[in-house]
């Protein structure tokens, strides 16, 4: 297993821990304490991070963010808020990395149900899916990946861009006397 992001309250990594524990699954972690996160790390982090079914990666660039996800069983994402945008998740999925993330934010739009991953209530949900045997070892790493580029290739994503300044300036298009109006000062 997988855990990869602030290490917030908000982004849940000790859920993760805690699950991956439950399910009897080694997690490997990445990320780091922000300031404003220091108290909840000190209370919740710190002693699990320690645990023997847990390795502690730190903080990761590319280089080491990619083989990380790409070997991983999943990408636990045990969202405690609404993410606006869940990056690290489509970095997973372009991994072949199924995600196993809470139905908070951007996740219910991100992860296609049984294809790039799974959207659990509850941490309890979460443990039977990432259990050996369970529905997290049916996703199939190629079409997950096959499917993230699809959706969030750089190509697709400018050619999407292309086409809405495209239409906004279709709608938008002033008549020509519009150019010809003095300015006032």
């Amino acid at each position: 297993m997988c855990y990869l992001g602030r290490f917030s309250e908000v982004k849940g990594p000790h859920i993760a821990i805690d699950a991956a524990r439950r399910a009897r699954l080694p997690i490997r972690v990445a990320g780091r304490v922000h300031p404003p996160d220091t108290e909840f790390a000190a209370r919740e982090l710190e002693q699990r991070l320690v645990l023997p079914h847990v390795t502690n990666v730190g903080c990761v660039g590319p280089l080491q963010k990619v083989p990380l996800l790409k070997h991983a069983r999943a990408l636990l994402a045990p969202l405690q808020w609404e993410e606006p945008f869940g990056l690290v998740l489509i970095e997973a999925m372009l991994s072949g990395c199924p995600v196993i993330a809470f139905p908070r934010g951007s996740a219910r739009e991100l992860v296609e149900h049984g294809i790039t991953g799974y959207l659990p209530k509850s941490a309890e949900e979460m443990v039977e899916l990432i259990r050996p045997g369970g529905a997290v070892e049916s996703i199939d790493r190629g079409r997950c990946r096959e499917r993230a580029v699809e959706r969030f290739s750089r190509k697709r994503l400018v050619r999407d861009h292309l086409r809405l300044y495209e239409r906004i300036l279709a709608d938008r298009r002033p008549a020509y006397s519009e150019f010809r109006q003095p300015v006032l000062v």
